[in-house]
């Protein structure tokens, strides 16, 4: 392995030290928002880590073709020692207003789709709705005005032909009703008895 071959790989690492750094107090700043159950949490770190190993394999296998020394794990330790001296306070101010940025961007674009969306469309479904019974209403009462119209003539009609109609008739009719009417009370009272 070349002089160059193995700056570039401590320059790789010592940078990769600091995305460690980084991505931990990232990790733990979405996870103190709501703690998860511990099966969770435990699943959550389990992947982080396979996920940081993953990159620093991945890394190491373009830098210097997977070779794993001493001096990678050094220059690990020597990047994440230079982010908790030297970055980590930046870089947690940074993750705070970047996340109040986002939060903000957030409502401001819930509260523009609410606004010119949301909102025209519930205005114009009640439009709609009122027209509709407005609509309804209207066709209800011209309905209303045009069975008055018809019922009015068959009245005279029923009226011209009752007129017609014997009154020995009518008297038979009405005794007949009348009879009806009262075999029908005598056997709602004979089941009222029988079921009491």
């Amino acid at each position: 392995m070349t002089i160059s071959v193995q700056m570039a790989t401590m320059l790789a690492m010592t940078v990769m030290g600091v995305w460690i750094g980084a991505s931990i107090d990232t990790y733990r700043r979405f996870l103190s928002v709501r703690r998860p159950p511990i099966w969770l949490m435990f699943t959550n770190d389990v992947v982080f880590w396979l996920l940081q190993g993953l990159l620093m394999f991945y890394i190491l296998l373009n830098v210097n073709e997977g070779e794993m020394r001493m001096y990678v794990f050094l220059a690990v330790l020597l990047g994440y020692a230079a982010y908790q001296s030297l970055f980590q306070t930046i870089f947690l101010r940074w993750l705070e207003t970047t996340i109040r940025c986002i939060k903000t961007l957030y409502r401001l674009t819930v509260k523009t789709v609410e606004m010119f969306i949301i909102l025209p469309i519930k205005w114009l479904l009640q439009i709609i709705f009122a027209l509709c019974m407005i609509v309804v209403t209207a066709l209800w009462r011209i309905v209303r005005f045009l069975s008055k119209l018809l019922f009015i003539p068959l009245t005279w009609i029923g009226r011209m032909i009752a007129s017609w109609i014997p009154n020995h008739f009518k008297e038979r009719v009405n005794r007949m009703f009348t009879a009806v009417h009262k075999v029908s009370k005598k056997v709602v009272r004979w089941i009222r008895r029988k079921k009491g």
